[in-house]
């Protein structure tokens, strides 16, 4: 009978011990899914500051007669392979985060509470524009807003090397629209590629 009262005793002591131990590897995890997000920014600011100074180069070089049709042609050329590949630096850090956020769940199903579980039922896990516009969505569009640029750049550039500029404004039109399309066909969801954004970690 003693035995019995000693083993009740000792019962919640174990179960404080492992609810600190999991609180502690869930703080951990918490930190460095922090620091993803982290890498993730400086990544953006990255593209960022290399896409605009490209521009300029090639607006003001060509302005002050620096850099030639050639010049901004190559431009062109060499800023939308950059553009695609921090489209592909955003995805892999949403995955990543996506993944990160699975393994805080299940940890903190070990706790008495999920903050971060409730905060995205609250948002209704991003479903709902009118509720909450997920980060991604918004920050995938940098990218490809600076890809239609760097196309209308490196169409300028190539018609004015051929000596055809008179056909610059009926290509921007052809280019514009087709990018109305692209833009179109993302919006309502319907991407080759919308299955690997709408991934979750599950």
């Amino acid at each position: 009978m003693t035995q019995d009262r000693n083993e009740i005793k000792e019962q919640p002591v174990e179960n404080d011990i492992n609810q600190d131990q999991v609180l502690e590897q869930w703080s951990v995890y918490v930190e460095s899914t922090h620091k993803v997000s982290e890498r993730r920014l400086k990544n953006n600011r990255f593209y960022l500051r290399l896409l605009i100074a490209l521009l300029a180069v090639a607006g003001i070089g060509n302005e002050l007669e620096v850099v030639t049709s050639a010049g901004v042609f190559f431009i062109g050329l060499i800023g939308l392979p950059f553009c695609v590949l921090w489209t592909f630096h955003i995805l892999s850090y949403k995955q990543l985060n996506s993944g990160k956020y699975r393994v805080l769940w299940t940890l903190a199903e070990q706790l008495s509470f999920d903050p971060f579980k409730m905060e995205w039922e609250r948002l209704q896990e991003g479903e709902k524009p009118s509720v909450y516009i997920k980060h991604t969505t918004v920050e995938v569009w940098w990218p490809r807003v600076f890809g239609y640029f760097y196309a209308i750049a490196a169409l300028w550039g190539g018609l004015a090397v051929f000596n055809h500029s008179e056909y610059f404004l009926v290509g921007t039109i052809i280019l514009s629209a087709l990018w109305g399309l692209y833009a179109i066909v993302i919006l309502l969801g319907k991407s080759p590629t919308q299955y690997y954004w709408d991934y979750t970690g599950n």
